[in-house]
Parts: structure tokens; C-alpha cells; sequence
């Protein structure tokens, strides 16, 4: 989402620089007396002189302002995930924080190291943590007990300055004779 921001307000400022220094231009050439370079600005004035507010043109450049406009201030209310999250103060330590991305990458390292996950995604959010892991095995058994273990123990031994709940869900294959309500045919 912030790329998608600063990529946006690039455009933005772009094609605002770029207006205004041709509208610069084109003001010098009409105190200069001569016409026009590249935007036709008499027939513009002379049409936006003679067109009614209740055009149709007029309401649908005002219904796209008005869209465009109501697109990026929602933009920038959403809510985005943290990027880092601030760890305990330790006496006599300058404050620290831990970065998002590596975090979740740490914890999906960590899923992925116990015999029998075969796929895993850790998310860390505002308010809570999930892992999402996949198994191969028919019947995993303690499997999510031991994941669960793992990612808490990981979880707690960072030190969060706020704690947050983690949320571990194991998925595992149905054997390939079961129906959907788990009845084997």
C-alpha cells in the first residue's frame, strides 16, 4: 500500500509540475501577444464561458474529480499492517522495535522446520499473529500442538511491549475416499 501511495503522489506531482509550467508558457506567449503553443486556451475560455453548469460533460468531469478525490482520501484512511513492532524497554537500552517482514518470515522459517508442515504463512497483524500450515499427513495428531508450541515459545521469547495472541491453524489432507461430511466410502 505505501508503494502504491508514493507511486501515486509521484504521478500526481508529475502532471501537476508539468501543468502548471505549461501553464507558465502558455501565460507569457498571451502577455507577449502571440498565440497559443499547445493548449488552445481561447476556444477552452470561450467554450467554458458558454457551457451551462447542468451540462452533462460538465457533471461527469465534476462526478470524475469528485470520484478521483474520494478514491485517494480512501487510500489514505485504510489502515495498514505496522510495519515494525515496538519490543519492551530494557533498562539503561535505547528503545527498539522489530521489523514486520522478517518477523513473519522468522516464524514461517520456524513452521516449516517441523517434520510434517509442508507449507506455511505467517501473518503478523495490529492485533494478533497467525500462522496458517498445511500437512501431508493423513492424520497429524499432535502436530498442532507442537507447531502451536513452537510459534508461541518463538513469539514470547521476543518481547513484545504489547502482547498479542497467536493464532495457529494446522490444515491436513482428507483421505481420498472420504466424503465431505468426513464419512469413508
Amino acid at each position: 500500500m505505501r508503494v502504491a501511495n508514493r507511486i501515486i503522489a509521484a504521478l500526481l506531482a508529475l502532471g501537476l509540475a508539468a501543468a502548471l509550467l505549461l501553464g507558465a508558457v502558455e501565460i507569457v506567449l498571451g502577455r507577449l501577444d502571440r498565440d497559443y503553443w499547445i493548449v488552445p486556451w481561447p476556444d477552452w475560455y470561450r467554450t467554458l464561458r458558454t457551457t451551462p453548469w447542468d451540462d452533462t460533460g460538465t457533471r461527469v468531469a465534476f462526478g470524475i474529480v469528485i470520484g478521483v478525490g474520494a478514491i485517494l482520501v480512501l487510500l489514505q484512511i485504510l489502515r495498514r499492517r505496522p510495519v515494525s513492532y515496538p519490543l519492551e524497554d530494557q533498562p539503561g537500552m535505547a528503545p527498539a522495535v522489530l521489523r514486520r517482514k522478517p518477523f513473519e518470515r522468522a516464524l514461517t522459517d520456524e513452521a516449516l522446520s517441523i517434520d510434517g508442515v509442508h507449507t506455511a504463512r505467517a501473518r503478523a497483524g495490529r492485533r494478533r499473529i497467525q500462522v496458517q500450515a498445511h500437512t501431508n499427513r493423513l492424520q497429524p495428531k499432535d502436530l498442532e500442538d507442537q507447531l502451536r508450541q513452537t510459534i508461541n515459545s518463538r513469539v514470547s521469547s521476543v518481547g513484545f511491549a504489547e502482547p498479542r495472541p497467536v493464532v495457529v491453524e494446522l490444515e491436513h489432507r482428507a483421505a481420498p475416499n472420504t466424503n465431505t461430511d468426513g464419512r469413508v466410502e
